[in-house]
C-alpha cells in the first residue's frame, strides 16, 4: 500500500514522501508557524501597497516557470549503468515483464473513500465512517460524469475549537477492492494509495498596543493590552468550505529516478512493478484568503464542499510552479503580504475580462522596458550633466528626505524584504546625485563634539551663480506656505482621531501619509522654474517621457486590480504634473537660433562635427575621447573628397560612417576579445587557495617513488633540534613546490594570416621555409614565426609549426618534436586501464603546452577515467589533483568527487569544493548559499536537492557519514 502523507503550507502540496516524520505534528511546529494571515489587530498600521504592475510582473514570472517546467517535463533521461538508478523490482517478476507506465489505465473504475479526521497520518479504523464514498469513478473521464460535487456538514470536537488541526484523507482503490487491510481476499495493497491534507489554516494575530497620544485612552481591553505588552503572536485556526480533489490522467512512461524536480516528489512508484500511481492532487489554490473564517467555541459544525474531478497536465504544472515560487520566495517576502498579492492576482484572473487581462500582460512587459529606459536615461542625464542651470536642486534633497522617511516607515511596519531593498536602492541612487549638485568642504579646525570631522556643503558654481537658485529658493518659499498648514492639519487629525503605538510611529505615519497624499506637490518647484526661465530645454525629456508612459500604464492597472478608491485617484496625480509639463513645452518651444541658458545655440558652424553619441551608442565621458578622435580623423579624410555641406549631409545620419567607425573600433579591440576563459578564474587567489586546500598535503605521497626510479643514496646526519626544524621546513617548502598545479588555459585556435603573396617566388623552392625571431629578451610564446610556402605565400605559422620551431631553437628537456605514440588513443586507453594516471599527466605536462589540443584531450580523458573508476585518491596530494577538481567543477561533474570526499570523512574538502563551484558558476543556486553560517551537512544537502546530477549517490554517502559521526559521538 502506498502511504503518502501530504501537508500543505498555503497552496503548496508538500512532499509526497511516505515518511510521516516529514509532516507537521502539532500547531506549534515550524510549518504551522509559516501559515499566513492578515492581522486581526485593533487599528492595524497602514500598509505599504506595492504598485499594481509589480503584481502583474509576478504573474508573468509564474508563466515563465510553467513554460520551464513544461520544457523539461518530458525530457528523456538516459540512465547510465554507472549511475545506479535501477528500480527495486520484485525478484519474482522477470525483467522482460517490467514495463514502465501508469499502474492504472485510462477508463479504469475506481472507488474513492474520503475521511475527515483529527489524526495527521491516515490509518484504517473500522469505527471511522467516510463522509463520502464515490464508487465507479472512471479514471481519466472528461465527460460530464467525470466531475462530482458533494456538500458535507460535520460536527467538530472541542480540540478543533481550541486551535486543533483537522485533516482530509482521500483513499483510492480499484473498484471491487476493499480498503480494509484485514480483508485479505478483497484487499490489495498494490492498488490502494492515499493522500492526506490539513484543511484548516493558521493565521497569525499580532497584538500591538496603541493609544491616543493626547488623552492616553485606548479602545483595547486589558487582556489585549497584556498580550501586546508580552509581544504575543497567536496562531488562530481558520476554515474554508471548499476543497477540490484532482486526479491527473497521465500515461507517460515514467521511470523512477528519471523524473526532473520538482515533479518527482508528486509521483510515487509501486516497488514491485515499477509503475507509478496516479497523481492525487488536493487542490485549494482558488480558496481566497479573504474567504477563510475563524474556528472558535461558537461554531459547532463546519461545512465542506468537495469536488472530485480530473485535471489536465498543464493545469497541474501551473499549480506545481506556484509551489516552486513559494519555496523560492518564502524567505524574501513577508508571508502575509505575499498571500495578499496571491489573492489580488487570483481576483484579477477570475474577475477581469480576458481581453483586458491579455492587454494588461502585454502592457506590463512594456512597463518594465520603460522603467529600465527611464532609469538608464536618468543616470545618463545626471552623469553627463555639467551645468545645473534650470534644474531644481532642492527637489533632489527633498526626494532624499522622502525616500529616507519611506525606508523608516517600512521598517517600522515590518514590510517585506523586497520592498525594503527597493526603497534602499532608491536612496542610494538619490545620494549618488548629491556630489553632482554640491561640493563638500572639509573644515580641519572644526569638529563635532571635538572628535567627529566636520564638513560643509556648498552648491555647485553652475547653480549658485545663476538665477535658477533664486527661482528655486522662491519656489520652495511659496511651497512652504502651502505645505506647513497641510502638515499641521494632517498631524492634528491623526493625533485626535487615531490611536498610535508611540510618538516615533506617529511622526513617521504623519510624514509618510502626507508624502503619499501630497507627493505630487514636490514636483511643482520645477514647474515654477520653467515658468520663470520660459524654457524647458534643460529637462531630461526622455526619462520623463518613459516615466509618464509608466504612469499611464499604472492608470490602466487602476481599473484592473482591485484597490481602494483613494489609491486609484492617487494613480492619476502624476498625470496632472506631466500634462502641465507638456503645456509648458508647447508654450516654450525650443528656438535653435536663440542662445539658451547654457550659452549655446542649436546650430554650430564648426567644420568638425561632434560625435553623435546616441547614434554610435557611446557615452560622453572622458572615456569617449578616443572615439571622438577617430571620428575627427575620418572627417578629415572625407573633407579631402567632399565639401563641407556634403560632409554634413553624409555624416549626420550616415550609416556608412557609423559602420566605418565600428570597423575601426573592432580592429583596435579584436586582439583583446575573448570568450569566457577558465584560466582567468583558475589563477584567482581564492580559487587557488580552495584548490590547495582540497589537494591535501601528505609528504609521504608527495615524495613517493615515481616511474620505477631508485632511491637516491641515503645520507645519515646528526642534527640539533634547530637544524631538524630547518630541514623539516625545507622539506615542506619543497613539497609545496612539487604541488604547483599546471595552469588551465583554453584551447589554442588556428589563426593563420596571409601577409603577402609574391607570384615571382612561386616554384622557387620545392619546400616551405620557416622563419623565427630569435632576438634576445622576447618570451618564447611571443616570438614571431612565419612561413613562406612553395607558391610564394608569406603567412603566419600554424600551431604545429610554432610548436616545432620553439622546440628546435629553445628545447625543453623531455619534450619531443613528434608526439609520442603513448598519447595515441589506443595506447592511452591501456595506460588508463593500468591506473598510471600520475605518470600520464606528468608526461603530458612535459610534452605539451597547457593550451595544446592534445594536452587538453589527454588530461580530460584521464580525468573522466578517474571519475568513472572512482580513483580520485590516486592523485590526492599531487600537483594534478587541484586541476582535476577544477575540471569537474567547470563542467559541473563534482558528484562522484564529492561522494569520495564524504566517504573518506573529508567533509571540509567537500564544502571547499562547493565554494569553488559557487565561484565558477555565480548564477547557480550554490552561489546563493551562506558558507559562513551554515553547517557542512546543510550545505551538502542543499546541493543534493538543487544541483546534484547523482543525488541518490550523494544522499547515501551523507547518510553514512551522519551515522558514523553519531556513532563516534555515542562511543565518546
Amino acid at each position: 500500500m502506498s502511504n503518502t502523507n501530504e501537508n500543505q503550507s498555503e497552496i503548496d502540496e508538500v512532499s509526497n514522501s511516505p515518511q510521516p516524520e516529514n509532516s507537521i505534528s502539532s500547531v506549534s511546529q515550524q510549518d504551522d508557524v509559516q501559515q499566513r494571515s492578515t492581522s486581526n489587530n485593533h487599528n492595524p498600521p497602514t500598509r505599504q501597497r506595492q504598485s499594481p504592475w509589480t503584481i502583474i510582473k509576478s504573474f508573468l514570472f509564474r508563466i515563465l516557470m510553467i513554460y520551464l517546467v513544461t520544457r523539461f517535463f518530458r525530457r528523456p533521461t538516459t540512465v547510465h549503468p554507472t549511475e545506479n538508478k535501477t528500480l527495486p523490482i520484485n525478484p519474482a517478476i522477470s525483467n522482460s515483464a517490467y514495463m514502465p507506465g501508469s499502474l492504472y489505465a485510462t477508463g479504469d473504475l475506481l472507488d474513492i473513500y474520503i475521511f475527515i479526521s483529527e489524526e495527521q497520518v491516515y490509518k484504517y479504523d473500522p469505527m471511522r465512517k467516510p463522509i463520502w464514498i464515490l464508487n465507479h469513478f472512471h479514471y481519466g473521464d472528461w465527460t460530464s460524469e467525470g466531475t462530482h460535487i458533494k456538500f458535507n456538514e460535520f460536527s467538530i470536537s472541542e480540540n478543533v475549537k481550541n486551535n486543533g488541526s483537522i485533516y482530509l484523507h482521500v483513499v483510492v482503490t480499484k473498484h471491487g477492492y476493499s480498503i480494509d487491510p484485514n480483508q485479505r481476499e478483497s484487499h490489495s495493497p498494490q492498488y490502494t494509495f492515499w493522500k492526506s491534507k490539513r484543511l484548516n489554516k493558521y493565521k497569525k494575530k499580532v497584538y500591538k498596543k496603541t493609544k491616543n497620544l493626547l488623552t492616553g485612552n485606548t479602545d483595547q481591553d486589558e487582556e489585549y493590552q497584556k498580550k501586546a505588552d508580552d509581544n504575543v503572536v497567536e496562531l488562530l485556526s481558520h476554515w474554508h468550505s471548499n476543497m477540490t480533489i484532482n486526479l491527473l490522467d497521465d500515461q507517460s512512461s515514467w521511470i523512477k529516478g528519471s523524473i526532473p524536480p520538482p515533479l518527482d516528489k508528486y509521483i510515487d512508484f509501486d516497488v514491485y512493478t515499477g509503475k507509478f500511481y496516479p497523481v492525487l492532487f488536493l487542490n485549494d489554490y482558488w480558496n481566497l484568503l479573504a474567504d477563510y473564517y475563524p474556528i472558535n467555541n461558537t461554531i459547532d459544525k463546519l461545512n465542506l464542499t468537495i469536488t472530485v474531478a480530473p485535471i489536465q497536465l498543464w493545469k497541474w504544472q501551473m499549480f506545481i510552479s506556484q509551489n516552486m515560487r513559494q519555496s523560492w520566495y518564502g524567505n524574501l517576502f513577508n508571508d502575509e503580504q505575499n498571500d495578499e498579492d496571491q489573492d489580488t492576482l487570483k481576483r484579477a484572473l477570475v474577475e477581469t475580462n480576458p481581453y483586458l487581462l491579455a492587454m494588461t500582460i502585454i502592457v506590463s512587459l512594456i512597463h518594465t522596458v520603460f522603467e529600465i529606459l527611464a532609469f538608464k536615461n536618468d543616470i545618463q542625464f545626471w552623469r553627463t550633466r555639467k551645468s545645473l542651470e534650470g534644474l531644481s536642486v532642492r527637489s533632489v534633497f527633498l526626494s532624499i528626505f522622502q525616500s529616507f522617511i519611506v525606508l523608516l516607515y517600512v521598517f517600522d511596519n515590518e514590510t517585506n524584504t523586497m520592498v525594503r531593498i527597493s526603497v534602499f536602492v532608491g536612496i542610494i541612487i538619490e545620494l549618488w546625485k548629491v556630489p553632482k549638485i554640491v561640493n563638500f568642504e572639509y573644515l580641519p579646525n572644526e569638529k563635532w563634539f571635538g572628535i567627529i570631522p566636520k564638513y560643509k556643503y556648498v552648491y555647485k558654481q553652475s547653480y549658485k551663480d545663476t538665477t535658477t537658485s533664486d527661482y528655486d529658493r522662491m519656489a520652495f518659499r511659496y511651497l512652504s506656505w502651502l505645505l506647513f498648514p497641510l502638515v499641521v492639519g494632517y498631524a492634528c487629525y491623526l493625533l485626535m482621531y487615531h490611536e498610535q503605538k508611540s510618538w516615533y510611529s506617529f511622526c513617521l505615519s504623519t510624514i509618510y501619509g502626507f508624502l503619499l497624499t501630497f507627493g505630487f506637490i514636490m514636483m511643482t518647484p520645477q514647474l515654477f522654474i520653467n515658468y520663470k526661465l520660459k524654457s524647458v530645454s534643460h529637462l531630461p525629456w526622455r526619462m520623463m517621457t518613459y516615466k509618464a508612459l509608466n504612469t499611464f500604464i499604472d492608470d490602466l492597472f487602476a481599473f484592473v486590480i482591485k484597490m481602494p478608491t483613494m489609491y486609484r485617484i492617487g494613480c492619476f496625480r502624476d498625470d496632472i504634473i506631466f500634462f502641465i509639463y507638456l503645456y509648458q513645452r508647447y508654450i516654450y518651444p525650443v528656438d535653435r537660433t536663440r542662445v539658451n541658458e547654457f550659452g549655446t545655440t542649436g546650430e554650430t558652424d564648426s567644420s568638425i562635427i561632434p560625435v553623435d553619441h546616441e547614434i554610435l551608442g557611446t557615452s560622453q565621458d572622458s572615456n569617449s575621447q578616443i572615439e571622438q578622435s577617430r571620428f575627427n580623423f575620418i572627417q578629415q579624410k572625407l573633407c579631402t573628397i567632399y565639401d563641407n555641406s556634403m560632409l554634413r549631409s553624409l555624416i549626420r545620419p550616415s550609416t556608412c560612417v557609423r559602420c566605418l567607425i565600428n570597423r575601426i573600433q573592432y580592429n583596435s579591440t579584436s586582439n583583446n576579445k575573448s570568450e569566457i576563459d577558465p584560466g582567468n578564474i583558475f589563477i584567482r587567489k581564492d580559487v587557488q587557495d580552495l584548490l590547495i586546500n582540497i589537494t591535501g598535503f601528505d609528504l609521504s605521497r608527495i615524495f613517493h617513488l615515481r616511474n620505477n626510479k631508485n632511491l637516491d643514496r641515503i645520507v645519515y646526519k646528526y642534527l640539533t633540534d634547530k637544524q631538524l626544524k630547518e630541514e623539516q621546513e625545507k622539506t615542506i617548502e619543497r613539497g609545496r613546490a612539487k604541488l604547483q598545479m599546471p595552469p588551465v588555459l583554453p584551447e589554442a585556435t588556428e589563426n593563420v594570416e596571409i601577409l603577402e603573396k609574391d607570384e615571382m617566388l612561386s616554384g622557387f623552392s620545392s619546400s616551405k621555409h620557416l622563419f623565427m625571431d630569435i632576438s634576445l629578451g622576447i618570451p618564447i610564446r611571443d616570438r614571431l614565426i612565419v612561413a613562406r610556402d612553395v607558391d610564394g605565400t608569406l603567412r603566419t605559422a600554424t600551431l604545429d609549426e610554432k610548436r616545432r620551431m620553439r622546440q628546435i631553437y629553445f628545447p625543453i628537456v623531455g619534450r619531443e618534436l613528434i608526439m609520442p605514440k603513448t598519447f595515441e588513443d589506443k595506447n592511452l586507453e591501456k595506460i588508463l586501464e593500468r591506473g598510471d594516471y600520475e605518470f600520464l599527466l606528468d608526461r603530458a605536462c612535459t610534452q605539451f603546452e597547457p593550451d595544446d589540443r592534445d594536452y587538453i584531450r589527454v588530461t580530460h580523458k584521464t580525468y573522466e577515467h578517474i571519475d568513472q573508476t572512482n580513483s580520485f585518491d590516486v592523485l590526492r596530494s599531487t600537483r594534478h589533483f587541484g586541476t582535476m577538481a577544477f575540471y569537474f567543477v567547470w563542467f559541473k561533474k563534482i558528484d562522484r568527487l564529492m561522494n569520495d570526499m564524504i566517504r573518506r570523512n573529508l567533509i571540509n574538502d567537500a564544502v571547499s569544493l562547493l565554494q569553488l563551484y559557487a565561484i565558477v558558476h555565480p548564477n547557480s543556486k550554490v552561489a546563493e548559499y551562506n558558507f559562513n553560517d551554515a553547517n557542512p551537512h546543510d550545505l551538502i544537502q542543499a546541493f543534493i536537492e538543487n544541483e546534484a546530477r547523482i543525488p541518490d549517490l550523494l544522499s547515501e554517502a551523507l547518510r553514512q557519514y551522519v551515522r558514523k559521526t553519531q556513532q563516534a559521538i555515542a562511543n565518546g
